[in-house]
């Protein structure tokens, strides 16, 4: 049986492989692969990578082709090509038993209803809310956009006929589904032999502060970590630095952030790291620090947060999605709010003991996302996938 994922990320190929940025290693299909022979990615085509492979990681093995198209997330992509992807699209689904739609998109929302039309089994994976995603993405044409995707959201989860969330309540209260299977799993599925089970308290300065997220949009509330920083060293609270792990040009638009640290006064604390492979790399990354920020504007169950308190970090994030499932309620700050999160780097600062009781906390609460516990949950739901697909095929 085959199975089809449809999901708007960007991939890359060079001379010998499909390569993607920060998320999507090749083992990602394992989970598919466990109960279909082949899997089909529908994607959108981010051109041909040259040099190093740097922050990219290999999205292709055996049984896992992609088709790639161009990009419909925008007027233009929307207005040009949609015939020829449609009909594409058409024939893709014919050859498929089970149609997968990973969050909300174009590509998803044409295949969904294809997909339909030909009376296929469709599985949405709900990731994230869309409406907070376009509405925080940092132009008016997104927030234009929004009611449309939220509506796309709700529709997608309402019809699907199987249904797995990230979330344990958030996504579900927003996108409730009428799909006769539902579970709540975490995408993220971490192996009990990378967690750290100790935290060192750093009870002298300075403490390295970091956050995981992307510069190519607000959503990660980059932009608001800075200006909390501006009303730290304002008060006259000093001793830590900011380290950003993620993709994005650190000069380009929507942040500028070698320009906004500039014009903060931050050159001195404030750092992009870049680019690191996941798994192990990014785990080396997060042990460094002392304290973990997540203050975005978007989640679904954020993945970086969950990782972070795998290495026993006192973390403080944005009541964004699933953020308040991960952390104590006293850790949590509105979205946007910079003097909020201010308040709470200068406490965690000035107070180790606190760091550290969060710190074990955090630890005891990633081990909910052990590989162990949400493999027999995915398993579980998927093998009931394929066989809700092997009952419609004629006998």
């Amino acid at each position: 049986m085959k199975i089809l994922f449809c999901h708007d990320h960007h991939y890359y190929t060079d001379e010998s492989d499909t390569l993607s940025k920060g998320q999507y290693h090749n083992s990602i299909w394992q989970r598919y692969l466990d109960h279909f022979d082949d899997v089909t990615v529908l994607g959108r085509d981010g051109g041909t990578h040259t040099g190093t492979r740097t922050g990219m990681n290999t999205a292709s093995r055996p049984h896992v082709s992609f088709t790639l198209f161009s990009d419909m997330n925008t007027l233009k992509g929307l207005l040009s090509g949609r015939k020829e992807i449609k009909k594409s699209i058409k024939k893709i689904v014919r050859t498929h038993d089970v149609i997968l739609i990973r969050g909300v998109s174009e590509i998803g929302m044409l295949t969904f209803k294809e997909a339909r039309r030909q009376n296929k089994i469709i599985a949405m994976e709900n990731v994230g809310c869309s409406w907070d995603d376009m509405w925080n993405h940092g132009s008016i044409k997104a927030k234009i956009y929004a009611p449309y995707r939220f509506w796309m959201g709700k529709h997608l989860s309402k019809h699907a006929d199987a249904v797995i969330y990230v979330s344990q309540e958030f996504l579900q209260g927003r996108y409730p589904s009428n799909a006769s299977l539902q579970a709540a799993a975490s995408n993220v599925q971490i192996e009990s032999t990378s967690f750290r089970d100790t935290y060192n308290v750093n009870a002298d300065t300075p403490l390295k502060i970091g956050l995981i997220g992307t510069l190519k949009n607000k959503l990660k509330g980059v932009h608001i970590a800075l200006e909390a920083f501006k009303i730290l060293k304002s008060r006259g609270v000093d001793g830590f630095t900011f380290h950003l792990l993620g993709p994005g040009d650190a000069n380009a638009a929507p942040i500028h952030f070698n320009q906004s640290v500039k014009n903060l006064g931050l050159e001195k604390i404030a750092f992009h790291d870049g680019l690191r492979e996941s798994g192990t790399p990014v785990h080396e990354w997060l042990r460094d620090l002392d304290l973990y920020i997540q203050p975005s504007f978007q989640e679904g169950v954020p993945r970086a947060t969950i990782e972070a308190l795998a290495q026993s970090l006192p973390a403080i994030g944005a009541r964004a999605g699933g953020i308040p499932e991960l952390l104590d309620p006293t850790c949590i700050v509105k979205p946007g709010d910079a003097k909020g999160l201010a308040d709470k780097i200068e406490w965690m600062i000035k107070n180790p003991d606190i760091r550290a009781h969060h710190a074990k906390r955090n630890h005891d609460v990633a081990t909910r996302y052990t590989m162990e516990k949400l493999i027999p949950i995915r398993k579980n739901f998927w093998k009931t996938v394929k066989s809700m697909a092997e009952q419609k095929q004629p006998k």
